[in-house]
């Protein structure tokens, strides 16, 4: 529509008048230095350009993902590692203004992000400590007469160097027993790159998902190396279920998993219809 790119147009013009109006007002003023009056005026343009255009500035701040990473690490800085109960429930808020540009009202849930932070800031059972532990998980799996289902574990160590490669078997993978990723799969030893793992896994350990996130079981959690089992296989499907009150309410399936980082994902309620749903 013509008469809409005509209001655009007048409405940048007017800006740009307002800026070079103030400019040359600045202009006016009798300084003893030249240098003093040019970097005053360059002030007065960007001060006056912020001013006019301050709710597009305000919007690129709240959306864009370089400035939300620099406030993040502010945040992570002002707040520390060492954060009290308290303080982690604020920092929690806080993290979630950031990235949803919104305000977490803990007392008023309605999405499920919301309350997905509201367990992590005010849930507290000592059994998430041993399910997020991918080894100690293992014994609370057996107490409950499902050791059958668990990979076969070679080994587990407390940093690479301990890692004896000669009594593993050629194929197994090498993964953390603190958060998610920093997985390596092994599938000739006599081939791979030792610096290269060493690297990957320790990188790894060194990522605390308290202080990142402010999940609270991962607080004291100590980081290990663990050694287990390859699973082959050409379509290997990764499974994922979304329970509320302990009752499966959603289905979620990633195929292709051992093919590449390009997984397909697909969402399913629990009668198995397809679900319109798109991870971010």
């Amino acid at each position: 529509d013509i008469n809409e790119y005509m209001k655009v147009i007048l409405k940048y013009l007017i800006k740009a008048l307002i800026m070079s109006l103030f400019v040359v007002l600045v202009g006016l003023i009798s300084f003893k230095s030249i240098y003093l009056k040019l970097l005053l005026q360059i002030v007065t343009g960007v001060v006056v350009y912020i001013l006019v255009n301050f709710n597009y500035i305000k919007n690129f701040i709240n959306s864009n993902q370089i400035v939300i990473k620099i406030k993040y690490c502010i945040l992570k800085i002002l707040m520390g590692k060492n954060r009290s109960r308290k303080s982690n429930v604020k920092f929690i808020c806080y993290q979630y203004n950031i990235i949803f540009n919104r305000e977490l009202k803990l007392n008023d849930l309605k999405s499920f992000n919301e309350k997905i932070n509201w367990i992590k800031a005010c849930y507290y059972n000592p059994l998430y400590e041993i399910c997020c532990d991918k080894f100690e998980v293992r014994e609370y799996v057996k107490s409950k007469g499902l050791e059958d289902i668990l990979i076969k574990n070679y080994g587990v160590y407390e940093n690479f160097d301990e890692i004896d490669f000669s009594v593993l078997p050629n194929k197994f993978v090498l993964k953390l027993t603190n958060g998610s990723g920093g997985v390596c799969i092994i599938k000739d030893k006599n081939e791979i790159d030792k610096n290269n793992i060493k690297k990957t896994l320790k990188k790894g350990m060194n990522n605390n998902l308290y202080d990142r996130f402010g999940e609270w079981q991962y607080k004291n959690l100590k980081p290990r190396i663990i050694a287990e089992k390859l699973i082959e296989s050409p379509n290997l499907i990764d499974y994922k279920f979304f329970c509320f009150n302990g009752k499966v309410e959603y289905i979620y399936i990633a195929r292709d998993v051992s093919v590449s980082d390009n997984y397909f994902i697909d969402f399913y309620d629990s009668d198995w219809n397809y679900l319109n749903i798109k991870r971010s």
